[in-house]
């Protein structure tokens, strides 16, 4: 009951820091989602239409600044990963590596930003 009690108070502490934001909803996310879905050289490597995984894999730190996520992409002629690096600054997320990584490893990693 104990343990249960010390994890309880520990999740109700991370909820107060705002670090339990779910990753898919992370700024970067969605700005490497719009990327994604506009990108000619993601088109031409996976094949159109391009969609997004909404699980989002990797971490956020609020306090550091300092982010990097993952999420899958599939398209008609592929899969890959798409990594996603950013720092904030001021109060504000940015991008710093924006990247396709096509599964199966035959194929190079395109930079996207």
């Amino acid at each position: 009951m104990r343990r249960f009690a010390f994890a309880l108070a520990c999740c109700a502490l991370l909820v107060g820091l705002g670090g339990c934001r779910r990753l898919s909803q992370h700024p970067l996310v969605a700005e490497a989602v719009d990327e994604v879905m506009q990108n000619e050289r993601v088109a031409a490597a996976l094949g159109a239409p391009v969609t997004c995984s909404t699980a989002v894999r990797g971490s956020a730190n609020e306090t550091d600044g300092i982010a990097s996520l993952q999420f899958d992409v599939a398209g008609a002629k592929g899969k890959g990963v798409v990594a996603i690096e950013g720092k904030k600054t001021r109060g504000h997320w940015g991008v710093t590596l924006l990247e396709l990584r096509p599964a199966g490893g035959d194929r190079k990693s395109t930079r996207l930003n």
